[in-house]
């Protein structure tokens, strides 16, 4: 098993801002989901970042969640870094 396999990896729950009826449940509440998202960053000079980090995730249908900021990482303490995965 590699060393990316290994690292646990965070999990994003999230209400669909924009779900059509169908994926809607009974009672008008939209769905929501857990997702593991996984960031990697390239190990070239510059290519971390101290700004905030946003998620929007869209479905097949074309459905998008609200933006998420990616608060924190399981597996670094500073966060989005020149060649960490997160």
């Amino acid at each position: 098993m590699s060393k990316e396999e290994e690292l646990p990896t965070p999990t994003l729950e999230t209400p669909r801002s924009n779900a059509s009826t169908s994926s809607q449940t009974s009672d008008d509440r939209p769905e929501t989901g857990n997702y593991s998202i996984v960031v990697r960053t390239a190990s070239k000079p510059h290519a971390g970042t101290s700004a905030s980090v946003f998620v929007q995730l869209t479905d097949v249908e074309g459905n998008k969640t609200d933006k998420v900021r990616l608060k924190c990482s399981i597996s670094h303490r500073k966060k989005f870094q020149k060649g960490h995965v997160s």
